[in-house]
C-alpha cells in the first residue's frame, strides 16, 4: 500500500498596511503541523515591515505597487514549491493541519487547485449594502429561474462560473469548482499563470478592478480540476477598511467595469462569442440599473443613490474602453516590474 506523503507548501501573503494581523497570521502558520515550507510575504505598505523579517522560513518582498493581484504574482515568482497557498493577511489558522487535508486532495491526479472555505462571519462589505426590497421568491421555482435568466443573472449549478462573473454556489459537500475564494487557495505552481490575461494587473493599477480571484480560478480551471473543501480551515477576520468599502460610488464604478473584463475573459477562455459576451453585459447591466432604481423608489437611501452614480461611471467607462478590456496581454511589462521588485528585495 502506499503511504501518503504530506506535501509542503510555500504560503503566498500579499499585505498593505497591516502589521498587527499579519504578524498574528505568521506565528500561528509557523505553529502548524507541518509548518508550511516558507512563508513569502509582500509588501505593498508605505513603510517596510522589520519585524516580520526576524521570523525564520520567512521571506520578505517590497512591492512597488499596492496591487493585490500583482503582489500575488511577485509571491509565485520567487516561490520554488510545487503548491502555493495563497492567504489573505487578515485571516486566522482555525485547523493546525491543514496542510494535511489539502496535501491530500492534490494526490489525485489532474488537481489543479484547491478552494479553500473560511469562516466569514463579520463581512462587513455586505452589512453596508444597501438591501434589496424585490427579491424574487422561490416559489414556482421554474418561475423564478425565469426571472433570472430573463434579467441576464441565471442561477448556475454549483461550483459554475459564467459571464459577467456571475457563478454558482460552491458545491455543499466539496466537490468539483471553477471559481476561487480569494482569502484562501491553493494551486499548483506550473498550472497557476498558464495562459493568463495580465490585462487585470493594469486594471487594479488603476484602481477600477475586481474579480481577480473568480478569473484567477477561472483560469486555472481551464488547466485541470479545482476543489474546494467544505471544512473551514481558516477565519477572516474582517478589518473593515478594505479598498472596496472605501464609498459606494468607487464600489459601483468597480462592480459595473469589471463585469466586461470578466465577460471577455470567461469568452476567451470558454472559446465563445466575445459579441455575445459584450451583448450579455449590456443586458445584464440595463437591469441591474433598472433593479437599484426601482428599490430607491421604494425606499431611499443615500448609500443606493452612490451605488447608481458608480455603476453609471463605471459602466459608461466600460463601454468606451470596450477594446481595452477584450485584449489579451501577456504580461511582458508586469514580468520586468517583478524582477526589478525581486532584484531589489534581495
Amino acid at each position: 500500500m502506499r503511504v501518503f506523503e504530506v506535501k509542503m507548501f510555500d504560503v503566498v501573503i500579499a499585505t498593505y498596511d497591516r502589521p498587527k494581523s499579519l504578524e498574528k497570521l505568521v506565528v500561528a502558520l509557523k505553529a502548524c503541523d507541518p509548518a508550511p515550507l516558507r512563508i513569502i510575504i509582500v509588501d505593498s505598505s508605505p513603510q517596510e515591515n522589520f519585524s516580520i523579517q526576524k521570523y525564520d522560513s520567512v521571506r520578505y518582498l517590497r512591492s512597488s505597487h499596492p496591487n493585490q493581484p500583482y503582489q500575488r504574482y511577485l509571491g509565485y515568482s520567487v516561490s520554488k514549491s510545487d503548491i502555493i497557498v495563497f492567504l489573505d493577511d487578515d485571516m486566522e489558522v482555525l485547523d493546525g493541519c491543514w496542510q494535511k487535508s489539502i496535501s491530500a486532495l492534490f494526490e489525485s491526479a489532474g488537481v489543479a487547485g484547491v478552494a479553500i472555505n473560511f469562516k466569514n462571519d463579520n463581512d462587513f462589505l455586505h452589512q453596508k449594502l444597501p438591501k434589496s426590497h424585490l427579491s424574487i421568491t422561490t416559489k414556482p421555482r421554474r418561475f423564478a429561474h425565469g426571472i433570472k435568466w430573463l434579467s441576464g443573472h441565471p442561477l448556475l449549478p454549483d461550483g459554475k462560473f459564467w459571464l459577467c462573473g456571475i457563478r454558482g454556489p460552491q458545491p455543499k459537500n466539496g466537490g468539483k469548482t471553477e471559481w476561487i475564494m480569494g482569502g484562501a487557495f491553493a494551486a499548483r505552481r506550473s498550472l497557476l499563470y498558464k495562459n493568463f490575461n495580465f490585462r487585470l494587473f493594469d486594471l487594479f493599477e488603476r484602481k477600477i478592478g475586481m474579480g481577480e480571484d473568480v478569473i484567477l480560478g477561472f483560469t486555472l480551471s481551464q488547466s485541470g480540476t479545482i476543489i474546494y473543501k467544505p471544512e473551514p480551515l481558516f477565519y477572516h477576520n474582517d478589518q473593515k477598511d478594505s479598498t472596496y468599502a472605501v464609498d459606494f460610488v468607487s464600489y459601483g464604478k468597480r462592480v459595473a467595469y469589471s463585469r466586461l473584463y470578466l465577460s471577455y475573459e470567461y469568452a476567451r477562455l470558454s472559446g465563445t462569442s466575445k459579441l455575445a459576451a459584450y451583448l450579455h453585459f449590456n443586458w445584464y447591466m440595463l437591469w441591474r440599473l433598472i433593479g437599484m432604481a426601482a428599490n430607491q423608489l421604494i425606499a431611499p437611501k443615500p448609500a443606493r443613490a452612490q451605488l447608481i452614480r458608480g455603476y453609471l461611471k463605471g459602466y459608461g467607462l466600460a463601454i468606451k474602453e470596450a477594446a481595452l478590456l477584450g485584449a489579451y496581454d501577456g504580461g511582458e511589462y508586469w514580468n520586468k516590474e517583478a524582477r526589478h521588485d525581486i532584484d531589489t528585495s534581495n
